[in-house]
C-alpha cells in the first residue's frame, strides 16, 4: 500500500506538469526567472571597437597631414609664379631700358668728341676780347698828325679782330645749338654753387673768404650731359675759407 501510493503521488504530479502550467507564487516565479537567465559577465559585455576607432583617428591625422603637404606646395608654386613674374617683368624693363639708351646714347661717341672743339672756340673767343679790351685801353688819347697813319692801321686791326670775334661767337653758338637737339646740354656752375661730386670735378682750392667752403668759385671747363647723363663732369675750383 505504501507502495502504490508513493506511485500515484509521482504520477498525479506528473499529469499535472503535462497537461497544465504550473502555477507559482511570485516569490517562486522570480526565483525562477532568476534561475533561468542567463549568466551576464563583464567579460561578455559588448565593448568599444577601438581597433576601429584608431584606424580611423590614424587616416584623420594622414589626411590632415597630406593637406598641410599639398597647402605648402601650393604656396610655393604661387611663390615661384609672383617670383617668375617679376624676373620677366624685370627684364623686360631692363630690355626696354637698353634698348632706349643704345638709341639716347647711340651718338655719344662722335657728340664727345666735339666738346673738345667747343673748348677751343670758347677759348679763342675769349683770348679774342682780351686782346680787344687790352688794346683799347693801350690805345694813346690824342694822335698827332704824323701818327694818322698807323693810328688808322690799328683801328682796321681792331675792327678786323671785332669781326673775326664774332664770327667765333656765331659758329660757337652754331655748335653748341645743334648739339642741344641732340641732348647736349652744358652744366651751369655759377660761382657760389655747391660742389657736387655728380656734376663737378675739383682740381684745386682757391681760399675766398666771400664764399662758403665746399662751393664752386670759379670754372675751369665747363662740363656737359648728353639727355640728363654726364658724359664730361665741370672741372672746378673749390672754395676755402
Amino acid at each position: 500500500m505504501g507502495t502504490t501510493s508513493g506511485k500515484e503521488k509521482k504520477s498525479t504530479k506528473d499529469t499535472s506538469h503535462k497537461g497544465e502550467p504550473i502555477e507559482l507564487n511570485t516569490t517562486e516565479g522570480e526565483a525562477l526567472e532568476q534561475s533561468l537567465e542567463p549568466a551576464v559577465t563583464e567579460a561578455d559585455m559588448p565593448t568599444a571597437n577601438t581597433g576601429d576607432d584608431n584606424a580611423g583617428e590614424g587616416n584623420t591625422l594622414k589626411l590632415q597631414g597630406e593637406i598641410d603637404r599639398l597647402k605648402v606646395l601650393l604656396e610655393t608654386a604661387h611663390d615661384n609664379v609672383l617670383r617668375a613674374r617679376a624676373d620677366a617683368e624685370n627684364a623686360q624693363n631692363r630690355a626696354t631700358k637698353d634698348k632706349l639708351d643704345g638709341i639716347m646714347f647711340a651718338n655719344k661717341a662722335i657728340l664727345v668728341d666735339l666738346l673738345p672743339v667747343i673748348d677751343n672756340l670758347e677759348l679763342a673767343l675769349a683770348h679774342l676780347k682780351t686782346h680787344n679790351a687790352t688794346s683799347a685801353d693801350n690805345a694813346p688819347d690824342n694822335a698827332t698828325s704824323a701818327d694818322n697813319a698807323p693810328e688808322q692801321s690799328d683801328e682796321g686791326t681792331k675792327s678786323n679782330i671785332s669781326s673775326f670775334a664774332d664770327g667765333v661767337a656765331i659758329t660757337l653758338k652754331q655748335l653748341v645749338t645743334t648739339l642741344a637737339k641732340h641732348g647736349v646740354e652744358p652744366i651751369e656752375t655759377p660761382i657760389g654753387t655747391p660742389f657736387d661730386p655728380n656734376f663737378h670735378e675739383g682740381l684745386m682750392l682757391e681760399l675766398n673768404p666771400e664764399l662758403d667752403d665746399n662751393t664752386v668759385s670759379g670754372t675751369l671747363q665747363t662740363g656737359y650731359t648728353l639727355n640728363g647723363r654726364v658724359v664730361r663732369p665741370a672741372k672746378v675750383k673749390v672754395s676755402k675759407k
